[in-house]
C-alpha cells in the first residue's frame, strides 16, 4: 500500500448533486415547468411565464426541427443564436439564466430541522473526510510539501459550499485571490454559482464579484432561506443598490464560452491543479459526448501532469457500460503505462460514506 502524498483532483458532475433533489439537465425544464405550476409565489415568475410561452411557441413552429425543446442545453444553446443574430436573444438569456437559479435554488433540498440548519449529511461526510485526509497527509510530509486538494465542480447549487463553510469554520475557498488558505480544499466551480453575483445598477463601476451565501455559522443556528430571498436583499457594497444582480453563471450550451476574467481565471486554475496531481477522481459526472470543452480542459492538464498515478471515476451506469466505456476511450490512449485506471458503480452518497477515505489516502 502507497500514501496519496500528491495532490487529489475531485472532479464533480450533476450526479453529485442529484441525492440533493437538483434536477439533471435533462430533466431541467420539466421540473421547472412544475414549478411554474405550483401555486407558491417565485421569485421570477414573470421570466417562467415568459420563457415557457416562447418555448411553447417554438413547438408549435412547425419550422423548428430537430431540437429538444425540453433540453435545457438545446434551449439555452437555441437563445445564444438568436443572441448572436440579434433576434431577442440577449433579454432570453438573462431570463432563462433567472429561471436557471430559481429551479436550482428551489429544488435543492437543503436540510432544516425545526428550528436550525442542518446540512446535507452527504456533502457533510465528503467535506469532513477530505478535512480528515488533508490533515493526515500535512501532517505526514510537513507544511512545505503539502498541496491543498481541489474539488472541480459543472453544479450551480450551494449544497457543498455550505457543507465547506460548517467544516472550516466559516470560509470557502473559491480560489478569485492569490490570497487563498493554504490549508482548505480548493473549490473551483467551472459554470458559475447561484450566488456569484455582480451588480447590475445603472452607474455602478464596480466590476467585483460578489459571493453571499444564506447561511454563516453563526446562521447554523436557525433555518436558512433560499438564496434568492437573501440576493434580493443584498445591498452592492459600492453604489448601496438593493437586489440589482446577475447571476454569474455559465449557460448549458453546447458551446461553452467565458466572458470575463474570473471565468477565465478559474478555467485556468482548473488546468494548472490538473497538472499537480497525482490522482484524479471523478463522481456522478457521466462524460457526455457534447460537453468537448471539459476533453480539451482534461487534454490541457494532463499533457504535462508527471505526477498522476491514479484515475478512479465513480458512477451509477445505467446505460450498460457506456460511461465506462467513455472513460476508457478517453484516457486509453492518452494515460501512460503506470496511471491506474479504477472504476466503482456508486452513487456520491454511498461512496462518500464507504470508498472515500480509502481513495484519498492510499492507492495499491
Amino acid at each position: 500500500m502507497n500514501f496519496v502524498n500528491g495532490k487529489t483532483v475531485y472532479i464533480l458532475g450533476a450526479g453529485a448533486s442529484a441525492h440533493t433533489g437538483t434536477p439533471l439537465m435533462s430533466k431541467f425544464l420539466v421540473s421547472s415547468r412544475q414549478l411554474a405550476a405550483r401555486p407558491q409565489d417565485l421569485r421570477f415568475k414573470e421570466d417562467f411565464e415568459t420563457i415557457f410561452k416562447w418555448i411553447d411557441g417554438l413547438r408549435a413552429n412547425r419550422r423548428v426541427v430537430d431540437i429538444d425543446l425540453d433540453n435545457i442545453e438545446h434551449v439555452f444553446s437555441l437563445s445564444e443564436a438568436m443572441h448572436q443574430t440579434r433576434e431577442q436573444g440577449t433579454y432570453k438569456r438573462v431570463q432563462l439564466r433567472r429561471v436557471i437559479t430559481e429551479t436550482v435554488d428551489r429544488f435543492c433540498c437543503l436540510q432544516n430541522g425545526p428550528s436550525h440548519y442542518t446540512g446535507e449529511p452527504a456533502y457533510d461526510v465528503f467535506a469532513s473526510e477530505l478535512a480528515q485526509v488533508g490533515q493526515q497527509r500535512r501532517d505526514r510530509i510537513g507544511e512545505t510539501n503539502y498541496r491543498p486538494d481541489t474539488i472541480i465542480t459543472f453544479n450551480y447549487d450551494i449544497a457543498l459550499d455550505l457543507a465547506l463553510i460548517k467544516t472550516h469554520r466559516g470560509i470557502v475557498n473559491y480560489c478569485f485571490s492569490s490570497e487563498t488558505n493554504p490549508n482548505i480544499p480548493r473549490y473551483l466551480k467551472l459554470h458559475g454559482s447561484i450566488n456569484w453575483l455582480s451588480c447590475m445598477a445603472r452607474g455602478c463601476r464596480d466590476a467585483s464579484w460578489r459571493f453571499p451565501l444564506p447561511a454563516r455559522p453563526a446562521d447554523f443556528k436557525q433555518p436558512i432561506e433560499f438564496h434568492i430571498n437573501t440576493a434580493s436583499r443584498y445591498q452592492c457594497p459600492s453604489c448601496d443598490t438593493v437586489g440589482d444582480w446577475r447571476i454569474e453563471i455559465v449557460p448549458p450550451t453546447w458551446a461553452k464560452t467565458v466572458e470575463n476574467n474570473h471565468f477565465q481565471t478559474i478555467w485556468q486554475q482548473a488546468v494548472d491543479d490538473l497538472r499537480l496531481a497525482e490522482q484524479i477522481i471523478f463522481i456522478g459526472y457521466s462524460l457526455p459526448p457534447s460537453d468537448s470543452y471539459i476533453r480539451y480542459i482534461l487534454a490541457q492538464g494532463l499533457s504535462g501532469s508527471p505526477r498522476l498515478r491514479r484515475i478512479i471515476v465513480v458512477d451509477i451506469d445505467p446505460e450498460k457500460g457506456s460511461v465506462h466505456n467513455r472513460y476508457k476511450d478517453l484516457f486509453s490512449s492518452s494515460a501512460r503505462g503506470d496511471v491506474a485506471f479504477v472504476y466503482r458503480s456508486e452513487n456520491f452518497r454511498d461512496y462518500s460514506h464507504s470508498q472515500l477515505n480509502g481513495d484519498a489516502a492510499s492507492y495499491e
